[in-house]
């Protein structure tokens, strides 16, 4: 979130007013920070703010306002654990309402997300508790923030879950977010609020709607200058697009969030932070096989791959190779296709094992033996399902089982 709360701050023990805009501006440019994914510098703010905060724990906003941006940073950079660690270390030391309220809100954010069926359910838990604490406390911003939240652990629930009636859910309490937070003028809020009508409605089937609310949010992320919001945004047109049969359309708008992307690329070359352009470039491939164009889609698959390596952005990496490996099971090139499949298979095996990279391993596993098989190589096809069952049965994965 960037936006500052409507209601009047009381850092009044915060010597001089100085301090107090201080704390604001820092804790206003550490959201900002988050949100265009620039987690170092979202830290360092969101570490100063806490620094002065610490004087006035009873202050809103306090630490805990900057303990939650600190764990949401570090989830955003996949460290989930210590994010969820960082908020239970916290709890002790901040005893009021709010304080209590803040860091249950943060706990619902990060476990919702690849944090597994349990943590799902605590989330949501948490998003209620949450909601009910703001609202006693007449925190409408922060209440707008947890109805969010608790959109979120719906979309999951419904689809992880497979819960259809969890999305009518979402929606409900996504909207009311929206309203609640454009009334207190958060527009960062509200975008995200409608973003997540929009992908709860691209899982109800309602494609058409959610393309346009999509395309709408764009235009009001360009307009708020918050460049990887509108690239994102790009992202899921050109997935929904896909999905609608729309392969032109669909590549147009992967474009448009790759070339974003390259901007962003351009505008931090050396700064080690990579611009996470994986998701643009799945879609663009896909759009360029569904119109025919492997060569294109290999093209850009392997040009992407280079920058990956380049910014050491192992996941996007990992995803280019995927893709790769798609271009070339679509053009029957299997040797080839196992080949690259292989590699990244090995790569992902010397990493420290992660819940994703299981996922991908899991993924890739399965790929591979579907790749054997149709080169009618029963052996290596065999060996590699024996690989697949013994993961997914060390990691109690019922649906790949």
């Amino acid at each position: 979130t960037t936006s500052q709360p409507t209601e009047p701050s009381v850092l009044g023990s915060v010597p001089g007013q100085m301090a107090e805009a201080d704390v604001l501006r820092l804790l206003s440019e550490a959201e900002r920070h988050n949100d265009e994914e620039e987690s170092s510098q979202a830290e360092q703010k969101a570490e100063e703010a806490l620094k002065l905060l610490r004087k006035t724990p009873e202050a809103v906003p306090g630490p805990a306002d900057a303990v939650r941006i600190l764990a949401l940073s570090s989830s955003a950079q996949g460290n989930r654990k210590g994010a969820l660690n960082r908020i239970a270390a916290e709890r002790p030391t901040l005893p009021s309402q709010r304080s209590q309220a803040v860091l249950t809100l943060a706990f619902a954010e990060v476990a919702n997300s690849r944090c597994g069926s349990k943590r799902r359910e605590e989330a949501l838990q948490a998003a209620f508790q949450a909601v009910e604490s703001f609202r006693a406390l007449g925190d409408r911003r922060m209440e707008g923030w947890s109805l969010v939240a608790l959109a979120h652990t719906h979309v999951q629930r419904g689809t992880k879950s497979e819960i259809v009636e969890e999305l009518d859910r979402a929606i409900d309490a996504a909207s009311e977010a929206e309203e609640i937070l454009r009334d207190v003028g958060d527009r960062v809020g509200e975008g995200k609020a409608m973003h997540t009508i929009a992908v709860a409605l691209s899982f109800q089937n309602n494609i058409d709607e959610a393309v346009e609310r999509s395309r709408a949010l764009v235009t009001y992320w360009h307009n708020l200058g918050y460049k990887r919001l509108e690239a994102f945004q790009q992202e899921c047109v050109s997935e929904w697009e896909l999905a609608r049969h729309n392969p032109e359309e669909a590549l147009e708008a992967a474009q448009a969030a790759l070339a974003q992307k390259a901007l962003r690329e351009a505008s931090r070359a050396g700064e080690g932070i990579p611009s996470r352009s994986a998701a643009a470039l799945i879609h663009a491939s896909n759009a360029y096989l569904t119109l025919g164009k492997a060569d294109e889609a290999l093209k850009l698959s392997q040009e992407r791959l280079e920058v990956f390596q380049k910014n050491a952005d192992f996941e996007s990496e990992v995803v280019a190779q995927s893709s790769i490996v798609s271009v070339y099971v679509n053009s029957d090139r299997l040797r080839e296709a196992a080949e690259v499949a292989e590699e990244t298979l090995k790569k992902i095996r010397r990493r420290s094992p992660t819940r994703l990279l299981k996922c991908w391993e899991n993924d890739l596993l399965q790929t591979l033996a579907k790749i054997y098989l149709k080169a009618e190589e029963a052996e290596q096809a065999e060996n590699i399902i024996e690989q697949a069952l013994k993961l997914a049965d060390d990691q109690k994965d019922r649906k790949s089982l």
